[in-house]
């Protein structure tokens, strides 16, 4: 199936907004010292909860719960960093489309390269040279803040 460059152009725009979303977040949870909200450390939150707490539901011993329950806040950090690098895959992806001659599924391996190592496929152009470097700059950075 061949998407037209309007088709193209809109999912860039997506993907844009995306990253832009994923650094506010990061931004927000990681780097400013009060509480800022945002909809997907929320998210990610709200998940993480959910889930322990149907898992502890049928726990009725104090000191397992409490075993369980001391695990929460490492499953939210990891919860939260696989949700940035996730979504900046996705926005990066899309903001790649348009420049990439062989389709989505080179825009996917181009941002993926970049995001998650060291960049094995760069796409030809400025451009494109530009936004895998930002992505390499992004998944680097995200890690980073998170580790610190």
């Amino acid at each position: 199936m061949v998407v037209p460059l309007w088709g193209r152009v809109i999912a860039a725009v997506a993907g844009g907004s995306l990253v832009v979303i994923v650094w506010c977040s990061v931004i927000g949870a990681l780097i400013v010292s009060r509480a800022v909200a945002s909809r997907l450390t929320r998210v990610s939150d709200r998940c993480v909860s959910g889930a322990y707490q149907m898992l502890i539901r049928h726990i009725h011993d104090f000191r397992r719960r409490d075993r369980v329950l001391s695990t929460q806040a490492a499953a939210i950090l990891l919860a939260q960093l696989t949700m940035w690098l996730g979504a900046a895959y996705l926005g990066f992806s899309l903001l790649l489309w348009p420049f990439e001659a062989r389709g989505v599924a080179a825009a996917f391996i181009a941002a993926g390269s970049s995001l998650f190592t060291l960049g094995f496929d760069v796409p030809p152009g400025t451009v494109p040279s530009v936004m895998v470097f930002l992505a390499a700059g992004t998944g680097l950075v995200v890690l980073t803040l998170q580790i610190a």
